[in-house]
């Protein structure tokens, strides 16, 4: 975003990265038959799973989140997506999700949390 900084936008991630994948019946079925197969892209746009990332530097991650948001509200995606602060059991939570669905990709959401750790490093 920009070259002349030389600043890492990833410096603030920490030194482990989990994926999670939910089970799908359409991609376990697609998984037993056997064949190399291709799969639709309506399915990948249907999984559902997470990534959990640990934080070394919680004001870069704050700095990356502000840049990816004003990227998307900026001209290069004007009205491609819809940022909306939510709450949960009073853990607020961030929905980016799109903002006018069409029919090849349909309506897609992404949640976001921040979450801090206690001294047992145990999430809270």
């Amino acid at each position: 975003m920009a070259p002349t900084l030389k600043a890492n936008p990833f410096g603030w991630l920490g030194p482990s990265i989990s994926l999670y994948v939910d089970e799908d019946p359409f991609l376990g079925e697609t998984g037993k038959s056997g064949k190399n197969q291709r799969l639709p892209r309506k399915a990948l746009l249907r999984a559902s799973g997470g990534v959990e990332c640990e934080v070394k530097n919680p004001l870069g991650l704050a700095a990356f989140l502000t840049a990816l948001r004003a990227l998307f509200r900026a001209k290069q995606a004007p009205g491609l997506t819809k940022w909306e602060n939510r709450d949960y059991n009073g853990q607020t939570y961030v929905k980016v999700s799109t903002a006018t669905p069409d029919e090849e990709s349909g309506k897609w959401a992404v949640y976001y949390a921040v979450t801090p750790k206690d001294t047992d490093g145990d999430i809270e």
